[in-house]
């Protein structure tokens, strides 16, 4: 995968579920030779990128003829290969891609349209062409930590998580129902874990954490980066957050397959020999300095606040001094010193200053 280093800036789940389809899309080119392949996007227009000069996969796979197709209004005006449209009812003819993609977009769709979906995605996939579709899947503990996420993100940013909603609401797919409708098609796939669950929930905390902070932004791009730049590859050990299946209709091309396999259960290898306990602790103790660091900047900011009111106090202290003492200068000029300088002048002529 030819990457662009801006990349490396994305948040750290966008990142390694768009480059996981990246590296899918690149196998499939250097396995059969076929480098240009017409690809669909499914649900790879982000409402966030609005703006953007290019789509999010585009970015990732470069000189690759990419179309996306989403429910979003579009309003980047040169945008090129952008279709909006709905995926259970897509606007095109039988067997026209090479490839079709989607990444965290199946368990978005309520339960009685998963299998229209995926039969969709596979219509408009040539015969000889790959699918690749990663989504979370139901397990207690991915249950559990999406719920943990929700209700972190209500209690420190006060505000619904839109997409764990649907999450919550639509219930999980699972992957055994995803696999009977593959053999039921007599489709060839394989499957990995990507994104370590644990450490998922846990960087997803920090993530949302520090955006309680003011002027948190960079800090939170350089979060982003390292963990791009550092644990990628070895987040696919252990229990993923998500599963990502790479799908074939023809039994000939089971050897891409394998090779899809292989390439990712390398990556599972490497962060197995890193250890994922280490990484843990090392979570934990950064999600406690940012707290002490939260605890210390309330600290100071209450002190900067009780300065500025004692600095206030003292000002207004001052100019209430300030202005008795000149009342009373005020006073004593227009009373007090013409009697005093009359009685005076009465005493130095011999007069009788008292009765």
């Amino acid at each position: 995968m030819n990457e662009n280093r801006q990349l490396l800036d994305y948040p750290f789940d966008l990142y390694q579920r768009t480059r996981d389809i990246a590296e899918i899309v690149g196998i499939i080119a250097g396995e059969t030779g076929r480098q240009r392949l017409r690809i669909l996007d499914v649900g790879g227009f982000r409402v966030e990128a609005a703006g953007r000069k290019d789509l999010l996969l585009r970015e990732f796979l470069p000189g690759r003829e990419i179309y996306a197709l989403d429910l979003a209004v579009c309003d980047i005006p040169d945008i090129r290969g952008y279709i909006q449209g709905n995926a259970l009812q897509l606007p095109f003819k039988d067997g026209v891609f090479d490839v079709v993609v989607s990444s965290d977009v199946y368990e978005h769709i309520p339960g009685p349209g998963r299998g229209e979906f995926i039969r969709e995605l596979l219509r408009v996939l040539a015969a000889d062409g790959f699918a690749a579709l990663g989504a979370p899947f139901f397990r207690e503990k991915t249950v559990l930590a999406e719920e943990i996420l929700f209700e972190f993100i209500h209690k420190t940013l006060y505000v619904g998580q839109a997409q764990l909603k649907e999450h919550i609401e639509n219930g999980l797919p699972t992957v055994e129902g995803l696999e009977q409708m593959f053999r039921e098609n007599r489709l060839e796939f394989t499957c990995f874990d990507s994104g370590r669950l644990d450490g998922w929930l846990m960087r997803m905390m920090v993530e949302h954490y520090l955006m309680t902070i003011p002027d948190t932004q960079r800090l939170r791009m350089m979060l982003n980066r390292y963990y791009n730049m550092e644990s990628y590859e070895s987040d696919h050990a252990g229990e993923g957050y998500r599963k990502v299946f790479a799908i074939a209709k023809e039994k000939a091309a089971a050897s891409v397959l394998e090779k899809v396999k292989g390439h990712f259960a390398a990556y599972a290898e490497k962060g197995k020999e890193q250890g994922a306990l280490t990484g843990n602790l090392e979570a934990a103790r950064l999600l406690l300095d940012l707290e002490e660091l939260r605890t210390r900047r309330l600290f100071q900011e209450k002190d900067r606040i009780i300065q500025q009111q004692a600095a206030q106090i003292g000002a207004f202290n001052h100019m209430r001094a300030t202005r008795v003492y000149r009342f009373i200068q005020f006073f004593n000029k227009l009373f007090f010193r013409p009697l005093v300088r009359i009685f005076g002048e009465r005493d130095k002529e011999g007069k009788k200053v008292r009765g």
